[in-house]
């Protein structure tokens, strides 16, 4: 594992990418905008750690943050749910 500057040892890339795919799918389930507060009930994770992995969604457009700080699936995340195939594969 290895260590952040404060010499704490930093979660491993499966774990990061587990927790950002914990933090993505509890705001999809919700069905209406989370604060970091709920998040961080819901997973049961520290508020920085939530936080860090909030700002990382949000930056890319996975989620979007609205005027009350709350968190939803952002348009770069729609977009992908919702563009249709145009590979010609028939998904079903």
């Amino acid at each position: 594992m290895d260590q952040h500057q404060d010499g704490h040892d930093a979660p491993a890339r499966g774990d990061y990418l587990d927790r950002l795919l914990q933090v993505l799918e509890s705001v999809a389930k919700a069905r209406r905008p989370l604060t970091l507060s709920e998040i961080c009930r819901e997973l049961s994770l520290p508020m920085t750690t939530v936080h860090r992995l909030l700002v990382a969604l949000w930056k890319t457009g996975v989620l979007q943050r609205d005027n009350r700080r709350r968190y939803l699936l952002g348009g770069r995340l729609v977009a992908l749910i919702t563009e249709p195939d145009d590979s010609g594969n028939d998904a079903s």
